[in-house]
């Protein structure tokens, strides 16, 4: 009969996933398949991970450090002012830092080679090399270096009083430096305007906070202008750090990672170390910006929201439940 019929289909069915869920083959497939699930999800957005691992680490985190230009901004500044020494003509300062930051893939660096007026060429200078918080050069045999007004203090620069007083200037109003020095002694300050928040910035900040997750900055910008721009986007001064070389993000983010599992977000190659020694890398930005080979995700997106993919409320629910339905 169709009942009899039933009944015994129903029998066969149930020995047949007694015989599959025994299998050791089953225990095996069990967890690549939701993570295959995950990286398919991931790839259809346009972001890749190096592994279901990788999610499985990702959706625990509780504590994500964000770097800030480049990656929850624009990393497109622009050239406020140039305030130089008495007696120095402001063209030759600007020739002169453009000459220092040819090779530079900073974003000041990009401001400073595109303010060059039409017809004129940056100054040659040799034995370039890169400074903690800077480069260095010789131009006619003479050391030349442009930086962060800290770095090159402690390099033994002198900084006269007039470009001194511009300095605190700028900080107050959240705007960033660089300072160029010829021989020892400064002689122009580079004012720049930091971009503002990429769209997302905000929304990211409080949705990691809503779900538990501990968010900081840390950028190697001056400090004041770190807590200016984290204020403007939902962060206490206290979790914004500023002043901090690749070095000491890398330094920084190892340190925090003793006791919170981390993840560390940024966009470019002094970003790398810190990317590297967090338990989740997040490279945000396009190939030729970011460092892959330290970062265990690519996010080729300008949008941060994007790292909202792998965050969850509760470590407790599966990792296919984690995966929002839009990034």
């Amino acid at each position: 009969s169709w009942i009899a019929y039933g009944a015994t289909e129903q029998t066969i069915l149930t020995t047949l996933l007694l015989w599959v869920v025994s299998c050791p083959c089953a225990l095996l497939l069990a967890s690549p398949i939701p993570h295959a699930a995950a990286l398919t999800h991931a790839s259809s957005r346009g972001i890749v991970a190096r592994g279901g691992e990788i999610l499985e680490k990702a959706a625990r985190i509780n504590l994500a450090i964000l770097d800030k230009t480049g990656t929850l901004t624009s990393g497109r500044p622009s050239l406020h002012s140039i305030v130089t020494t008495k007696g120095v003509e402001v063209e030759r300062s600007l020739r002169l830092a453009a000459g220092l930051e040819v090779r530079s893939n900073h974003p000041y660096a990009e401001v400073i080679l595109s303010s060059l007026p039409d017809g004129h060429s940056p100054m040659t200078v040799k034995s370039l090399k890169d400074g903690d918080a800077g480069v260095l050069g010789l131009f006619r045999n003479k050391p030349v270096m442009i930086g962060r007004a800290d770095w090159l203090r402690s390099q033994g620069i002198d900084i006269a009083p007039d470009l001194d007083n511009a300095i605190a200037n700028a900080a107050e109003e959240g705007h960033g430096v660089s300072i160029l020095a010829e021989s020892g002694s400064a002689l122009a300050m580079f004012r720049f305007v930091h971009d503002d928040p990429r769209e997302g910035a905000r929304e990211l900040v409080t949705s990691l906070k809503r779900t538990g997750i501990f968010v900081e900055i840390l950028s190697g910008d001056e400090q004041s202008a770190v807590e200016i721009f984290g204020r403007s986007i939902g962060l206490d001064t206290t979790n914004c750090t500023g002043n901090v070389t690749p070095e000491q993000k890398a330094s920084y983010v190892q340190k925090r990672s003793v006791a919170r599992r981390t993840l560390m977000a940024g966009d470019g190659f002094n970003d790398a170390g810190a990317l590297a020694v967090a338990d989740v890398g997040v490279a945000v930005g396009s190939g030729d910006q970011v460092n892959l080979e330290a970062a265990d995700v690519l996010i080729p997106s300008e949008d941060p929201r994007a790292c909202l993919l792998y965050t969850s409320p509760s470590p407790r629910d599966g990792l296919l439940s984690r995966m929002p339905s839009s990034a």
